[in-house]
């Protein structure tokens, strides 16, 4: 049975912001133990740190996210911190799982752009992280612009690249793995047999953007911590205990969720 779109839309909004409001503020004690994210607190002092209200920066990688930290700080004065980050994620978790429909759409139909973005909204990550006290809602939303491009640009545009260069330019300065959404263009292209010297040439402006990101946070932040971080995390990504220990943390989890 079809699915008129704007129907569709319409549910996949409903379900979204009903979710974000039942999950709305998940971890949101400050300068203390969160209730479900252990990150929480350390945003909490970036935010602080923004204000001027705390003299450490919080450990890396979390001082290199400042985009959302830096919203948040404006608002807090009005609504409070907990209210002012669960406000901003709300808003991305609703724009990101908008984006995703319109990908997905394009991509296949409406219905298994409904189901997806359904789906998507009540993921465990989303309804965890989602409208609490962290920045994970700016990734997927990267992610999903990412897949809005590639459903829309079967030819190679300046336009649309300068768009989405810009979009990962401030995503990346709220969550460094943002730059993941070139990975997913690379590697959707070349798996749709799309020549790999025109496919680098693709992603070189988004990437120049990236780089530009990067550039800013070590500007705007002391020491943001780019090497530290994710040179000893590549070191220790071939480790197959961790690997096994990870799988079988989830898995268990599964177990106990069902």
């Amino acid at each position: 049975m079809k699915i008129r779109t704007t129907t569709a839309l319409t549910i996949v909004i409903l379900f979204a912001v009903i979710n974000s409001f039942l999950h709305f503020g998940n971890a949101n004690y400050i300068r203390g133990d969160p209730k479900l994210d252990f990150d929480s607190p350390y945003y909490v002092k970036l935010l602080l740190w923004l204000k001027n209200d705390w003299n450490e920066l919080p450990p890396q990688p979390f001082r290199m996210r400042i985009l959302v930290p830096l919203l948040t700080a404006f608002l807090s004065g009005y609504i409070g911190i907990n209210n002012a980050f669960g406000l901003i994620n709300s808003i991305l978790w609703l724009l990101t799982v908008v984006v995703y429909f319109i990908a997905i759409k394009k991509l296949y139909d409406t219905n298994t752009a409904t189901v997806s973005a359904i789906l998507f909204s009540f993921s465990v990550p989303v309804m965890v992280y989602g409208a609490a006290i962290s920045t994970d809602m700016l990734g997927y939303f990267a992610i999903a612009a990412s897949l809005l491009y590639i459903s829309t640009a079967q030819k190679i545009r300046i336009k649309n690249l300068i768009i989405l260069g810009v979009l990962l330019y401030f995503s990346i300065i709220g969550r460094e793995l943002s730059i993941l959404a070139i990975g997913y263009i690379l590697i959707y292209r070349i798996l749709n047999n799309r020549n790999f010297r025109l496919v680098l040439k693709e992603i070189t402006i988004p990437l120049i953007f990236s780089v530009g990101s990067i550039l800013t946070t070590h500007i705007l932040i002391p020491n943001p911590g780019y090497t530290a971080y994710f040179y000893p995390a590549l070191l220790n990504s071939p480790n197959i205990e961790k690997i096994l220990k990870e799988i079988y943390h989830d898995n268990y989890s599964f177990v106990l969720v069902c």
